[in-house]
């Protein structure tokens, strides 16, 4: 019993040396094979948030294509291969911040709606009712996920790599010319900053006049100059929409002339209503919507698949803008005339602009007629002859459209921030001196009168 014995009193010295060895190789071994950058190299928002908040219950993220919750935040999880064996790399994240104070529910702007509508759905925050909002969105292009913020506050700012401003103006427009210049000053220098523009400068500078002097450092807006495009479609040559031996005449099975769809009847930059109501004179005019007493039943919207089944009908399509600002190229031309197979009549940009970002000869500028019945009269005359109306299909048999990339605020839009934070950021400009905003045949922006018409001069 002897040998036994003395074992059991060297059991707890045993134990003593197993929990230091341990002890060692967690601390000291495993931080030199497995670095903590590794885990993850731009450290978690949540993370950030429980060190600023000293203790306080930190903010989960959710992985949306997964559907995955991570409430901790500290580590992303690691992925496997369809063998399950072998672990993959962890991926780092990029945390991106929105400057709103809350996501507004109800709004009219459809994409946003539709970006508070995925918040909804997959942010933890919103069941749990805290007040900070984040999401947490898988980039499998990039080399980072994203983290995204939606806050004013600056201790949370303060730990983003990106920061996106202007996104809903009307909104931010009383606190914009204060709350800029102080973020600046006290936050991270090494933060890019993000201006966002979907709307015409025109109708930004009637909400706040002060947009102008927004300093970025990158944008986000539709025109061509911006880092980031937000394009509502594109043409590509050199892409056929389909091979046929045999010539289409478009102009068969129309049974209508022109239409033009609209539920913003009063608030334009030049006087759109009553050049639509002069036209109108000459040749005949169904208007959708709003404007108007036509309707695409059982409900109107005008980018639903309803409306543009009806919009298939109609020989012309009255694509005008509310704005007179190069570049400012909405779904109207798009898919509610040229993907219907119907010729648009354009206006908002000049005509240079549409004729390069459009399909060639395939639009009708209503600055090349001296006059509403001049513009008439020829309307009338393709109508009439159908080989000339055809013409201005010819380039579906050279090209193709590229649609569906709206909305522009899906995941994609902020996977596209990830490659602009891994260098530091460049020198400040302002956004009265890019091309998006000089784009524009007037500003600030002031809404057209009833009486302007008869002054009106189209921008050639």
């Amino acid at each position: 019993m002897a040998p036994y014995r003395l074992r059991m009193h060297h059991i707890p010295v045993f134990f003593a040396i197993t929990i230091s060895l341990t002890w060692l190789i967690v601390n000291n071994v495993l931080p030199v094979v497995f670095p903590p950058w590794e885990w993850d190299k731009r450290g978690s928002i949540a993370q950030r948030v429980r060190n600023e908040s000293q203790g306080q219950e930190n903010h989960g993220v959710t992985v949306v294509e997964q559907g995955i919750s991570n409430q901790h935040g500290n580590r992303p999880e690691f992925g496997h291969n369809r063998g399950g064996n072998v672990h993959t790399a962890p991926r780092c994240n990029t945390t991106v911040a929105i400057l709103l104070q809350s996501l507004l529910p109800g709004l009219d702007w459809r994409e946003y709606k539709q970006f508070v509508d995925q918040f909804k759905q997959h942010s933890a925050q919103f069941k749990s009712g805290e007040k900070l909002k984040s999401l947490h969105l898988k980039c499998p292009r990039q080399k980072c996920d994203v983290h995204v913020l939606v806050t004013v506050e600056a201790r949370y700012l303060n730990g983003s790599d990106a920061i996106i401003v202007n996104m809903h103006p009307l909104h931010m427009k009383e606190k914009h010319p204060k709350l800029l210049p102080h973020l600046r000053e006290v936050l991270n220098p090494k933060i890019h900053w993000f201006f966002y523009g979907v709307e015409s400068p025109q109708m930004m500078t009637f909400w706040d006049q002060s947009v102008g002097e927004i300093l970025y450092h990158h944008s986000i807006t539709y025109h061509s100059e911006a880092d980031i495009e937000l394009l509502a479609a594109k043409y590509s040559p050199n892409h056929p929409e389909r091979v046929t031996s045999t010539e289409r005449d478009w102009s068969a099975s129309k049974t209508g002339m022109i239409a033009w769809m609209a539920s913003n009847c009063k608030y334009t930059f030049w006087p759109r209503l009553e050049f639509v109501s002069e036209l109108k004179r000459y040749v005949p005019v169904d208007i959708f919507g709003k404007c108007g007493s036509a309707q695409c039943f059982p409900v109107f919207d005008a980018f639903a698949k309803n409306c543009t089944r009806v919009m298939e009908r109609y020989k012309f399509y009255l694509s005008l803008e509310n704005s007179e600002c190069d570049e400012y190229i909405t779904r109207k031309v798009w898919e509610n005339a040229l993907a219907a197979g119907a010729v648009p009549v354009v206006y908002g940009g000049r005509k240079e602009t549409y004729q390069r970002l459009l399909p060639p000869k395939s639009f009708i500028h209503i600055g090349d007629f001296n006059s509403i019945e001049a513009l008439a009269a020829y309307l009338q005359l393709l109508h009439s002859n159908n080989s000339l109306y055809n013409t201005y299909h010819a380039w579906r048999k050279f090209g193709r459209l590229e649609t569906g990339q709206y909305p522009p605020l899906d995941s994609q839009l902020f996977c596209k921030v990830v490659p602009f934070t891994a260098a530091p950021p460049p020198q400040f400009k302002v956004v009265k001196n890019s091309g998006y905003f000089k784009g524009c045949r007037s500003l600030p922006g002031v809404f057209a009168k009833k009486a302007s018409l008869k002054s009106f001069v189209p921008w050639k």
